[in-house]
């Protein structure tokens, strides 16, 4: 992992609770309806769960996608809104494209976001 990579990821890491933790409407539901006095400790577990299963999916589909083998992608997804960031470093435009392209045939994806930047030659 080059240092300018490892600054990006912090960056983004910092930067992932803006997103917030939310869940699927389904998960929601159901959540609700099996526990209707949970506690809001364990309601945001479930949120940050779903989050992470619906990250996991779109960044799956991603990688994927023909022509990002190189490429060095972080998804941050909200699964209540299908709200979806693409962070990390390509090589060319034709990456970013091609990450948002397979980022929006993942289901329950609404938006994507895109804040890939383009590596320097040299690896900088």
């Amino acid at each position: 992992m080059t240092h300018r990579f490892a600054i990006v990821v912090a960056g983004f890491v910092a930067l992932s609770p803006m997103l917030g933790h939310a869940q699927s409407d389904t998960a929601a539901a159901v959540a609700s309806a099996s526990t209707p006095n949970a506690s809001p400790r364990a309601a945001k577990k479930a949120e940050r769960a779903a989050d992470r299963a619906f990250a996991k999916k779109v960044r799956q589909a991603v990688m994927k996608a023909p022509g990002l083998g190189n490429a060095e992608i972080t998804v941050f997804a909200r699964a209540r809104t299908g709200d979806v960031t693409l962070a990390g470093l390509i090589t060319d435009e034709a990456q970013d494209r091609a990450a948002v392209e397979a980022a929006r045939q993942v289901a329950g994806v609404t938006s994507v976001k895109s804040r890939l930047q383009l590596r320097l030659e040299g690896g900088q």
